[in-house]
């Protein structure tokens, strides 16, 4: 019980202390994800702190999928972080900003004069939708019959972030 209460916090630490800021003079907060490595975008970003960021979301939407892949890829020519379900059923995209080769998350639908967090998730296909970034939204591709698709815009961050 007490080792498991210890690898609990551990947890709890990785997640609140696993994003921050860029040292660059950026304004606006931001989590870092990762960045280009040869020429090919990575994940930096704690793989735990991946999973409880979009455990969270998903306590926001009321759904729940184990997300078990996750790379970084352009939709349309805008990077985003995808994430896939371990049954291919679920695919979860987040929009991220590529600043001086490193990946962040930030704030990028305008709406009444303030700015928000985008993510958005596709299901109901058998081999799952493939979210894309199109016309400053999210769309599902192919479309199939029983394909549906959730947009989202959170204040908050998805993931958390902390000063360096």
């Amino acid at each position: 019980m007490k080792r498991q209460i210890v690898l609990l916090g551990l947890v709890f630490a990785g997640f609140f202390y696993g994003c921050k800021f860029p040292k660059s003079g950026i304004e606006q907060e931001r989590c870092l994800i990762g960045e280009m490595k040869s020429g090919k975008p990575v994940i930096t970003l704690n793989e735990d702190t991946l999973k409880l960021g979009i455990e969270k979301y998903q306590k926001n939407v009321k759904m729940k999928a184990d997300m078990t892949e996750f790379s970084i890829i352009s939709s349309n020519g805008i990077w985003c972080l995808l994430g896939v379900s371990n049954n291919n059923a679920v695919k979860i995209l987040i929009k991220l900003d590529l600043i001086e080769g490193k990946f962040y998350e930030i704030k990028h639908v305008e709406m009444d004069e303030n700015k928000y967090y985008q993510i958005g998730y596709c299901y109901g296909c058998k081999t799952g939708c493939n979210p894309q970034y199109k016309h400053g939204h999210i769309e599902c591709f192919p479309n199939c019959d029983s394909c549906i698709k959730v947009e989202s815009i959170f204040e908050e961050p998805i993931f958390p972030v902390v000063n360096q």
